[in-house]
């Protein structure tokens, strides 16, 4: 496991973490950090594990990435302008999820076999972007709140609920 407090810049690539019941990767106020090409594996049951990438207060890119069997995939908290592109998401409790973070790009991610779902987005957001994403076979495919979310050219198959917003002017 990586954990980084206070630092700037961080690289986290082509790193694999197998069988984690902890966070794979933890980024705390650590801005222009980016994580590429990771791989992390939770454990057995996702409610028995933590988060595949933890950012906190932190802008942060993550890309080309694997994320299996997490309590979330990549769980972001306060973070403003955070990049979350081409990732693969499988038998998480949820793919993205957001709180108290605004400004995000999520483009051109994959979701299979999300528990409670593929991108839920919470909690005083603003201007969120979800954009060229696939979410399959999941409770709620993309749910977001706050406001100004955009939400184009995503598909959602084989989900109770496919897209819902409570997001004002979006």
């Amino acid at each position: 496991r990586i954990a980084a407090v206070d630092a700037d810049g961080v690289v986290v690539t082509n790193v694999t973490i197998p069988h984690t019941d902890a966070n794979g990767v933890l980024l705390r106020d650590s801005p222009d950090a980016v994580v590429s090409n990771l791989t992390v594996s939770g454990a057995a049951e996702w409610n028995d594990g933590f988060m595949g990438v933890m950012v906190m207060r932190s802008p942060a890119v993550i890309e080309e990435s694997s994320f299996t069997a997490g309590r979330d995939g990549v769980y972001l908290h306060g973070s403003e302008g955070p990049l979350i592109r081409d990732n693969r998401f499988s038998d998480n409790r949820y793919g993205v999820h957001l709180m108290h973070t605004s400004e995000a790009l999520l483009a051109d991610n994959r979701f299979d076999n999300q528990e409670f779902g593929g991108i839920t987005i919470m909690t005083s957001p603003a201007r969120n972007a979800i954009v060229d994403n696939v979410v399959t076979n999941t409770t709620n495919a993309i749910s977001t709140s706050g406001s100004d979310s955009y939400i184009a050219r995503n598909i959602a198959t084989n989900s109770r609920v496919g897209i819902t917003t409570s997001a004002v002017s979006s």
